[in-house]
């Protein structure tokens, strides 16, 4: 329509009632456009073919060309316009059949000015709804072709969960003008490595813009080799389904991918290659293989590529851990013996991984979880819950992805574990030695012996002489000699007399103490009494 209005053309073989028409209505104020008038079939067909009028007027019978025969054309090159027949009452029937061909409406002659615009109005109302119509398709054809992008993306994010009809996959495919042969395919997936380390701080135009160029290198390094299509699995991976023929050297695209990323941006990638399928239904399937050839990367530390058919065995064992390397593990945790420990570990993550094949990533996740777990509750018997409380929230914070990662994780454990254990252990020894000390000092007259001193604090002896000696300095022995030393010196310089000393002091015999006291003073009791009082004399 032109500026909004309808065009409006009549054909009649009587002129006057053409220009009754055309004349004796405001059709402008109608927003109606007459765009030609005819007198004959013939000529109203020419002009229809070249002002394309949104509705027509038309006397049924005409020279050179009935009305039924127009139709027909009419019908063929516009069929959204409306047609109007003028008919006298005899060819009324006849008018009926033209109705049944595509006509919009009958007007019986003779028929006043108001009937005439009556209907034209009505069919106007029609072709403005049509054009409204068509407007609103061309709206929805445009945003089809704005979203198809993403129309495509969660097409193949079905397509690879999903089973799908192969037949009605190829014409969702054509729908969606899909630049690849529907069979065929290879399929890998790939996955940012340590992706949530380098974006926690990005905000969303970063992080959007981050990926849109990884996607962007992906696409182009696979347009350089085959047809293929990229998407988004998920925020930090990628999904390549791409046509496989004889020329197309998967190890190469795939290792071209790699360097690309690492080339060009600040990340590397890990690449899980599944095997090629000839069919759409069997996507689902290539995905799966992908996913697991992925996880492998829990080995490799990512920046690299693993297929499916490196993962894959008829026998495959699952390696355990013996019951000894638990049992050395607990000995050295519950020693508090770091070093020991974290070898342990190392030797049970060793004992798992040398076999021909690696076991799936998941076992040693959960293993890891066991480990964990296990150490957990051998610390439990040593540590207060407030100190393991917070030894687990800190241990929490660990997000590790790789083999790697998991042990380093364990190793953390093992040490904040042991060290804990340590400086527990050193503040309940030297709590456990002064007690002994006090003792010790209350008791001189006994016969204090180490294993005597140890019963006291619930000991063995030698764990108790070791023990001593590491607090003190000084051995149980050494230290109980020269506490009875210093015990006598008091003594003799109050006046007590050398034997009733050595009675105190646990010395049966005056001599056993006088030997006693010379070796460790340089000179015998009575000499220190002298040299005692001689300086007090000297002195007043």
């Amino acid at each position: 329509m032109d500026e909004q209005r309808t065009t409006l053309c009549v054909i009649d073989d009587i002129k006057s009632l053409v220009n009754g028409i055309v004349n004796n209505i405001e059709w402008d104020q109608l927003r109606i456009r007459i765009c030609g008038v005819a007198y004959n079939g013939q000529d109203g067909l020419e002009m229809i073919r070249q002002q394309k009028p949104d509705i027509i007027i038309t006397d049924i019978r005409m020279p050179k060309l009935n009305g039924i025969d127009m139709i027909r054309q009419v019908i063929e090159w516009l069929p959204n316009s409306k047609i109007i027949l003028i008919t006298g009452y005899t060819d009324f029937e006849y008018a009926q059949q033209a109705v049944k061909l595509g006509a919009y409406d009958i007007l019986t002659k003779p028929f006043s000015t108001d009937e005439i615009t009556e209907v034209v109005l009505r069919a106007q109302e029609a072709m403005i709804h049509l054009h409204n119509e068509a407007d609103r398709r061309m709206e929805m054809e445009q945003k089809l072709q704005e979203s198809m992008p993403v129309l495509k993306q969660e097409y193949f994010n079905l397509l690879i969960r999903h089973s799908a009809n192969d037949e009605l996959a190829r014409k969702r495919w054509d729908y969606l003008e899909i630049a690849m042969e529907p069979e065929e395919f290879s399929l890998f997936v790939l996955e940012i490595d340590q992706f949530s380390l380098h974006v926690e701080k990005q905000d969303v135009h970063e992080l959007e813009l981050i990926r849109f160029t990884m996607q962007n290198i992906i696409e182009e390094t696979v347009n350089r080799h085959t047809k293929g299509i990229v998407f988004r699995e998920n925020v930090n991976s990628y999904v390549v389904i791409c046509n496989t023929t004889t020329s197309t050297n998967l190890g190469q695209l795939t290792e071209e991918c790699r360097a690309n990323i690492e080339r060009y941006t600040k990340f590397t990638i890990s690449i899980g290659v599944g095997n090629t399928v000839r069919y759409i239904h069997q996507l689902p399937e290539a995905f799966d293989q992908a996913r697991v050839a992925l996880s492998y990367h829990f080995y490799t530390e990512g920046n690299g590529v693993v297929t499916f058919s490196e993962t894959t065995s008829e026998e495959r064992i699952i390696p355990r851990f013996t019951s000894e390397h638990e049992q050395n593990l607990q000995l050295a945790l519950k020693r508090g013996n770091r070093e020991e420990a974290i070898y342990q570990l190392d030797v049970i993550f060793q004992g798992l991984i040398d076999e021909d094949m690696l076991p799936e990533p998941e076992y040693l996740v959960n293993l890891y979880h066991e480990l964990s777990f296990f150490i957990f509750r051998t610390f439990m018997e040593l540590i207060p819950y407030t100190d393991l409380a917070s030894l687990q929230m800190e241990m929490q914070q660990y997000k590790p992805t790789t083999l790697r990662g998991y042990q380093e994780s364990l190793h953390q454990l093992c040490t904040k574990g042991c060290d804990l254990i340590s400086l527990l252990r050193r503040s309940d020894a030297s709590a456990l030695i002064e007690s002994s000390i006090d003792y010790i000092k209350r008791n001189l007259h006994l016969d204090l012996s180490v294993n005597h001193c140890a019963a006291h604090v619930h000991l063995s002896g030698s764990y108790y002489s070791n023990l001593f000696k590491k607090t003190t300095g000084l051995s149980v022995n050494h230290f109980i000699t020269n506490e009875r030393v210093q015990k006598a010196q008091d003594m003799l310089t109050q006046g007590h007399q050398v034997q009733e000393i050595a009675t105190a002091l646990g010395y049966g015999e005056r001599r056993s103490f006088s030997d006693v006291f010379k070796k460790y003073t340089g000179v015998t009791p009575s000499e220190f009494k002298e040299s005692m009082e001689k300086r007090e004399g000297g002195s007043r």
